[in-house]
């Protein structure tokens, strides 16, 4: 007699193949339970709707101390449910539209900061109920950032000039009364004489040694005139012993007779004084309007050059229309007003010296004559605030998270789509390791965000991966985020030791199930689709309206086990489906919003309660590793607490077609066997709970009449 034995159900839920060619140790239905530690299917617990209802109000959060709803009256909802507090919006144009959407939050300081939609379409913020009317003013804007400078010293130069011997005429005797230096006095046309010899040099028949007599005659007296001089063959090289501009342009003139020598005459020139080459800018145009009215000269550093470029270009806001102002390195630009037509400006700067500024490309963008709408994304991240804007990607002042604007310190902007073509439309963002995951549809960038924007960088692109459902992005575990993408459920998380990060198929077993689900799902729905952690085991939940895909995982154990919810609860003996649009974790609870009802996993009490939930886990069809043999199942055995309706399949093709074989309550091993005596080439076991008890299936055991020993599968 052979034996097919599942001890565990480690795989959990897995519809990646067929289920006649899967094999044990997954299930092909798991649905309402969970696969525990041990690898065993356990039953859900309860989900109980508490007291009360949310009518009069929106969404679901918690601050430090309580549940949250939110509204626009002035007074909370009268039958709101024990330990649930109430949250006034009001829509900053008119305190009567009422408010009608929570699309995102997250907590600051123990404070809830919020993304609001009104009945006019008009999207807010507030921090901890109070509107924030700085988040961004609609007006055009652009930054730079100086990254280095220099400041060249140059030394002072002499004044040099030269005078050349042509030849010498007469072979016996050469005379040079004197050389001067000087200009021609304008008034009686006579020079002003700066002598240069003491007298003349007699007798000298070649031109080279007239030439070094004559240098090493000014050369004595470089004393008295202030002139030395040297020989080169028959050139004689003059410089004054000072250095500066005085000696440039004066005249070299040699006074001799012409019939006895030539030489030619000439003119001191190049000196100059001590100076410094700095770097400078000496033109930004915005536009194509300048402005700046003269260059600005490196002031020493970065951030002081920053403040001079600002100051200098705010005096002609008047004409660029735009104000300038600077934050460290950082030169921010601001339109006059909130015109679209001050978007997409160049702003082109001319600097000199190795004055240097980041970026290459410089754009103004963000003008809205109805100001950018405000993000519906909203994340605490490193001690600012973070919201998308369409493509951009703005974040608050450091420990100022309604400071917005480009004035409070490290607040800023990045416009994402010119990283990575696909991040037109961001969705979401969330810590991952030590960088920060931006999400769009189909493009994550990894930034590495500082509290100085300046040190901002991106990191990595990955490509042909994203969300649409922002609030399912969850941090799993220390190094992975899941998140649901149009393909299933994914997860980022290191590739290898390098720490780059990849994207992994973590949802594969059901990623049918989840793609099938999304399709009953509208645009709205899938933007609602929520990831969270459920405190008491961590296991990952992706809810989807109805529905919850969950993640169980133990390394431990070696459980890597999905498997699926129906979100009910019970109103008496009526299951009631729910339309989940909010979820949130308080007090180690799960607390769903459905329409007006709040529900808490796990039921209101200290201890974990269950209800009438009916679970399942059906086995694949097994076919002790002969399936084109037609075998008699004769008996089966399994281990299980509270009670179970065992059924069988036993056609493949026809999964619906099933038997109901036997009910257990305890482990049969030591008991009388639940005989079957069927034939077939498979056979797929199905567990369903009964009652509203605990109920677990740990393992279970066919018998049939193949060769004797084990065939576990």
């Amino acid at each position: 007699m052979g034996t097919i034995w599942v001890r565990e159900f480690t795989g959990g839920l897995n519809t990646v193949k067929l289920p006649e060619t899967s094999t044990g140790g997954i299930l092909i239905r798991a649905n309402n339970g969970h696969i525990t530690r041990g690898g065993e299917f356990e039953k859900r617990a309860k989900i109980e709707k508490l007291t009360g209802d949310l009518a009069g109000s929106v969404g679901l959060a918690h601050d430090a101390a309580s549940l949250v709803v939110f509204g626009h009256s002035a007074s909370a909802p009268i039958n709101l449910p024990a330990g649930v507090t109430y949250q006034r919006l009001v829509n900053p144009t008119d305190l009567n539209i009422a408010l009608t959407q929570i699309h995102s939050w997250d907590l600051y300081a123990g404070k809830i900061y919020v993304s609001a939609e009104f009945a006019d379409d008009q999207v807010y913020h507030f921090y901890d109920g109070v509107y924030v009317d700085l988040w961004f003013d609609g007006r055009a804007r652009a930054s730079f950032t100086v990254t280095e400078g220099s400041v060249e010293n140059v030394g002072a130069v002499a004044a040099t000039g030269s005078i050349n011997v042509g030849q010498i005429l007469s072979v016996t005797t050469v005379t040079v009364d004197h050389v001067w230096i000087g200009t021609t006095d304008l008034l009686d046309n006579t020079p002003v004489v700066y002598t240069m010899l003491g007298g003349f040099i007699p007798e000298i028949v070649d031109r080279g040694l007239l030439a070094a007599a004559l240098a090493a005659a000014i050369a004595s007296h470089s004393g008295t005139t202030g002139y030395t001089a040297v020989s080169v063959q028959s050139r004689v090289d003059i410089t004054a012993t000072a250095t500066g501009t005085a000696a440039n342009r004066f005249d070299i003139i040699p006074d001799f007779d012409p019939l006895e020598v030539s030489i030619t005459t000439g003119v001191m020139g190049g000196g100059q004084g001590a100076s410094t080459t700095s770097s400078d800018v000496s033109s930004i145009e915005i536009g194509g309007i300048e402005g700046l009215s003269a260059p600005v000269t490196w002031t020493g550093s970065p951030t002081t050059m920053a403040a001079a470029i600002a100051a200098a270009l705010d005096a002609n806001a008047a004409t660029t229309h735009f104000n300038a102002t600077s934050v460290g390195p950082v030169v921010y630009l601001t339109a006059d007003d909130d015109s679209p037509l001050f978007n997409g400006l160049y702003v082109e700067i001319v600097a000199t010296n190795a004055l240097a500024f980041t970026p290459a490309t410089i754009i103004t963008s963000g003008g809205n004559s109805s100001g950018p709408t405000p993000g519906k994304y909203v994340k605490t991240i490193g001690k600012k605030i973070y919201a998308s804007s369409a493509a951009t990607l703005f974040f608050t002042g450091v420990d100022a998270p309604t400071q917005w604007t480009t004035d409070a310190i490290g607040a800023g902007f990045i416009d994402m789509s010119t990283e990575a073509s696909g991040s037109e439309q961001l969705t979401a963002f969330a810590r991952y390791q030590q960088l920060a995951a931006v999400f769009s549809e189909s493009v994550i960038q990894l930034w590495y965000f500082d509290p100085d924007p300046d040190l901002n960088r991106i990191a990595q692109v990955l490509d042909n991966t994203g969300t649409l459902a922002g609030q399912s992005v969850t941090q799993f575990g220390d190094t992975d985020l899941f998140y649901l993408d149009s393909s299933g459920v994914r997860s980022l998380k290191a590739r290898d030791s390098s720490n780059a990060a990849a994207t992994t198929d973590i949802g594969i077993p059901v990623d049918d199930l989840v793609q099938a689900q999304a399709a009953t799902l509208n645009l709205s729905e899938i933007r609602q689709c929520i990831g969270l952690i459920e405190p008491r085991d961590a296991r990952f939940w992706l809810i989807m309206k109805n529905k919850a895909f969950v993640f169980s995982f133990f390394p431990g154990t070696k459980v890597s086990a999905w498997s699926t919810y129906d979100l009910v609860f019970f109103n008496g003996d009526v299951a009631v489906p729910m339309t989940v649009s909010h979820a949130t974790v308080f007090d180690k609870k799960i607390y769903m919003r459905s329409q007006n009802a709040l529900t808490v996993y796990g039921g209101d009490g200290a201890a974990w309660e269950y209800d009438a939930t009916v679970a399942e886990a059906w086995l694949p069809y097994l076919d002790a590793n002969e399936p084109m043999k037609v075998k008699t199942f004769a008996s089966i055995d399994g281990a299980a607490r509270g009670q179970w309706l065992v059924e069988i399949g036993m056609n493949p093709n026809d999964t619906a077609a099933e038997e109901s074989v036997a009910r257990i309550s305890n482990t049969t091993y030591d008991a009388t066997a639940i005989p079957l005596n069927v034939q077939g080439n498979y056979i797929s076991l199905r567990f369903t709970s009964e009652g509203s008890g605990y109920a677990k299936i740990a393992a279970t055991c066919i018998r049939h009449d193949g060769e004797a020993g084990e065939d576990a599968q």
